[in-house]
């Protein structure tokens, strides 16, 4: 399992994505419930930083929206600003996904200014129906151009579900590849 791990995250720019298994069952998000989660979570990422650094891979952790993975552990940037206080390891950063970012707290380009040095991987889709960008609220023209002056170099991912025929569903991105 770990070398099929680190062989398909060799593919995929040196990395893998680490998310939490583990959801919260109803009435389990009291704060004995979440300081055990969060142990737990850190201790296994501090554990997975050393072995990826001997790859010299690095371990992306994804919060998500409740509305589309309920119950989940990580589900904010300020929480998974605090795992990676905690883990303290360079190898380990945010995958931060505009479509579950914009659901949970708006404001993307300021929190992408403020997290950029500790974001490994964008990834974007519009909200509200995780389709193709330019289809819903996120104005991603404004947002691609403000991720490109803030120097950003890494990958931007497309997580999306196409409204339409997959070819006409990658015609927004025809701007941004020249």
């Amino acid at each position: 399992m770990q070398v099929r791990a680190a062989h398909g995250a060799r593919v995929f720019d040196r990395a893998v994505e680490i998310v939490p298994e583990a959801l919260l069952a109803p009435g389990q998000a009291g704060r004995a419930a979440l300081a055990a989660l969060h142990a737990t979570y850190v201790s296994n990422l501090k554990y997975a930083a050393r072995r990826l650094a001997l790859e010299r891979m690095r371990a992306l952790i994804e919060p998500l929206s409740e509305r589309t993975v309920a119950n989940c552990f990580l589900r904010s940037s300020r929480q998974a600003a605090q795992v990676l206080d905690d883990v303290a390891a360079d190898n380990v950063l945010i995958q931060y996904d505009l479509f579950h970012m914009q659901i949970m707290e708006g404001n993307l380009a300021a929190t992408i200014a403020r997290l950029l040095p500790r974001i490994g991987h964008l990834q974007i889709a519009d909200v509200p129906g995780r389709d193709e960008p330019g289809n819903g609220e996120i104005n991603f023209d404004f947002l691609l151009r403000h991720i490109d002056a803030l120097g950003y170099s890494g990958w931007v991912g497309c997580e999306y579900n196409p409204k339409g025929d997959t070819l006409e569903g990658l015609k927004w991105a025809r701007p941004y590849l020249s």
